[in-house]
């Protein structure tokens, strides 16, 4: 995962997410994980950003945003849903 604009953490897949059928955008919230369809990502939100077109909601996190933000640079990381 890569920091993106001090406010979320992104990653890439070996096979872009597409944003096919996805609403036109939304406003994210802390803790939210979103595809962002124009780039083919995902997103991790830990501080707040504004509505934006082409985000698509896929999840919540629930605890341990700290440990987010603070993750370094290009970190490997393992998302598993819950539940």
């Amino acid at each position: 995962m890569s920091d993106y604009a001090g406010a979320e953490k992104i990653a890439y897949f070996a096979e872009a997410l597409t944003d096919e059928g996805a609403p036109e955008g939304y406003d994210p919230q802390i803790g939210d994980v979103a595809c962002y369809g124009p780039w083919g990502n995902m997103a991790v939100f830990y501080n707040d950003q504004p509505y934006a077109e082409g985000l698509c909601p896929m999840g919540k996190i629930e605890s341990g945003m700290d440990l987010l933000a603070a993750l370094p640079e290009d970190a490997s990381v393992t998302v598993e849903r819950i539940g």
